[in-house]
C-alpha cells in the first residue's frame, strides 16, 4: 500500500490536461492520487468535482446559476478582494469535501492561482505545496474595468498565497524572470514537453 498523498488541483477536464496527465504520472507508482477539477482523468485513486456535473443538480439548476452569478459580481464592485475567489463558495465546499476524508496531503500542486486558496485550507504543517503557473498573472497593462478587477483578485493571490507556496514553477524564462522580480523569490522552469519525444 501507497504511504503518500498527493493532491492536484486544476480547472477543466484533467483527461485532456496533458501538465496534469503530467504530474499524475510522475506520482502514480509512489503515491495515492487525488485531484479536484471539472472532470477526472480516469488515472487518479479518488476525484473531487470542483463544479457538480448539471444531471447531478436539481431542476432549480438555472435558477442557481444565475443567482451565484449575481453573487459573483457584487463583491467586486465593492472591492471585496479579501475573500478566497469569484468562486469563493465553490471553493469553500471543495475545502469541506476533502476535509470530511481527513486525508493528510504530502504534497499539493495547484495548477490554477485561482485554486491556491484550496491548497493552503486543507495542507497540514508538512505538506509541501508547489504553485504551477503557467501564465503570467500580474500583467500590468489593465486597459479595461473588467480586466482591472482580474488584476486586483490576481494581485492579492499571488501576494497571499503564490508568495507562501514552497515551490513555484513556470514554463518558460521570460514568465519566470517576471515573477522573480515581483515575488522576489526563487522559480523554476518545467517546459511543456510532450510526454513521449
Amino acid at each position: 500500500m501507497k504511504n503518500k498523498n498527493v493532491l492536484i488541483l486544476c480547472e477543466g477536464n484533467l483527461s485532456r490536461d496533458p501538465r496534469v496527465l503530467k504530474q499524475i504520472l510522475s506520482f502514480r507508482d509512489e503515491a495515492n492520487i487525488y485531484t479536484v477539477a471539472d472532470q477526472p482523468s480516469g488515472l487518479e485513486e479518488y476525484f473531487f468535482y470542483l463544479r457538480p456535473p448539471v444531471t447531478d443538480i436539481k431542476d432549480n439548476y438555472f435558477l442557481k446559476i444565475n443567482l451565484s452569478k449575481i453573487k459573483r459580481i457584487i463583491p467586486y464592485f465593492f472591492n471585496y478582494m479579501k475573500y478566497y475567489t469569484w468562486r469563493g463558495e465553490t471553493i469553500r465546499q471543495v475545502v469541506y469535501n476533502i476535509k470530511v476524508k481527513n486525508i493528510s496531503f504530502d504534497l499539493i500542486i495547484a495548477n490554477e492561482l485561482r485554486l491556491l486558496p484550496i491548497a493552503f485550507a486543507v495542507a497540514l504543517k508538512k505538506t509541501r505545496i508547489h504553485f504551477d503557473a503557467h501564465e503570467l498573472y500580474l500583467n500590468d497593462t489593465v486597459p479595461n474595468t473588467v480586466n482591472e478587477m482580474y488584476h486586483k483578485r490576481d494581485k492579492h493571490l499571488l501576494l497571499n498565497y503564490a508568495i507562501k507556496a514552497d515551490t513555484l514553477s513556470t514554463v518558460c524564462n521570460s514568465i519566470a524572470h517576471e515573477y522573480k522580480k515581483k515575488l522576489k523569490r526563487d522559480v523554476m522552469v518545467l517546459e511543456n514537453v510532450p510526454l513521449y519525444v
